[in-house]
């Protein structure tokens, strides 16, 4: 981003001056001062998109610490230009201002190979209030070290950047309950959506509901696990309806109405047809974990009548993704600031 003619200049001005010669039209506002918690929710107040990067070696080991407090699990992966192998999770056993020193699995054997090799890792932090923050970053196997027990270490050298960032299509967010007032799932038996617009209206009470305010003493029967922009993961207490359902349906399809609380812009309301991928069962808690692809997204028009329109794989539903990506960004901005009490 830089020439030499810049050096000794602050880093933002210089990333200015380039920016405007690519495009002169371009407006940049730049602000030559150090983030923190307690300026960072200004600064940021009116930003569409945040990036965030780690590039202080000394955060990037304080980061891993955690990591290593937390003891966080890396998946790790080689990657060859454009192309990801699969993924191996690996335990996090030490980090200092050098490198990072990851275990395998008893079930992996490394070659020497693998000496040299790019590799992408992705981890994850928890904070106080139970949510994570994810992290992703690259760097290389330096070494490859194996022990008479058997058991393999990685040494792969500090990375020199920490991105936010997830190996997923979409950005996951497991919700803060509170940021999440609604939720209802309805079965939705095979149909030609295109030629389908009854309402919500028509719809019926929910199979399962989620609400923040008790409704009527009834007590919510569904949990959101995780969700972004292209489906969520819920667990559903068991009942014969549901699971007649579930059971007689290879890819059975289901209605969903989220009402997700935004500060910002106001509370979003969105209505989608899903289709369940996964189905995990749980006899210890009498529950279903579903996981559900989002499929279509349905506007309401006048006389409550609902429109279809398909959502591709890639980019999911964008305002859910927005939606994310926000709360991504305040319990990142949380987690800063807490780091920063617990030094006081």
């Amino acid at each position: 981003f830089y020439s030499m003619d810049q050096v000794g200049y602050p880093k933002v001005d210089g990333l200015k001056q380039n920016l405007q010669n690519i495009q002169p039209s371009m407006r940049v506002e730049t602000l030559n001062l150090r983030l923190g918690p307690d300026n960072m929710a200004r600064i940021f107040s009116d930003c569409d998109v945040v990036v965030e990067r780690l590039d202080d070696p000394r955060k990037i080991v304080d980061l891993l610490g955690r990591c290593l407090a937390e003891r966080s699990r890396f998946e790790l992966s080689f990657r060859e230009k454009v192309v990801k192998s699969k993924g191996i999770f690996c335990a996090l056993v030490s980090v200092d201002t050098k490198e990072i020193l990851l275990e395998l699995p008893d079930y992996v054997t490394p070659r020497q190979a693998g000496i040299g090799r790019p590799v992408e890792a992705y981890f994850s932090i928890p904070s106080r209030a139970g949510t994570k923050t994810y992290y992703t970053f690259e760097s290389s196997i330096a070494i490859i070290d194996r022990e008479e027990s058997e058991r393999v270490f990685l040494h792969i050298p500090l990375p020199e950047t920490i991105d936010l960032g997830q190996r997923r299509m979409h950005f996951r967010l497991v919700p803060d309950t509170s940021t999440i007032s609604e939720v209802g799932i309805w079965l939705a038996p095979h149909r030609s959506r295109t030629r389908d617009h009854a309402g919500p209206a028509t719809w019926g009470p929910p199979m399962a509901h989620h609400h923040l305010l008790t409704q009527g003493g009834v007590a919510s029967s569904l949990t959101i696990l995780d969700i972004s922009a292209g489906g969520c993961r819920i667990s559903i207490k068991d009942n014969p309806r549901i699971n007649s359902y579930l059971d007689n349906n290879s890819s059975p399809d289901v209605l969903l109405f989220f009402r997700l609380l935004d500060r910002e812009s106001g509370n979003l309301e969105v209505h989608l047809l899903g289709r369940i991928r996964v189905v995990v069962c749980d006899p210890l808690k009498n529950s279903r974990s579903l996981g559900i692809e989002f499929t279509l997204i349905g506007r309401l028009g006048s006389g409550h009548h609902i429109t279809w329109t398909p959502l591709t794989q890639e980019e999911g539903h964008p305002q859910i993704g927005n939606w994310v990506f926000k709360q991504h960004l305040a319990l990142f901005r949380q987690q800063e600031k807490d780091r920063d009490e617990d030094w006081d």
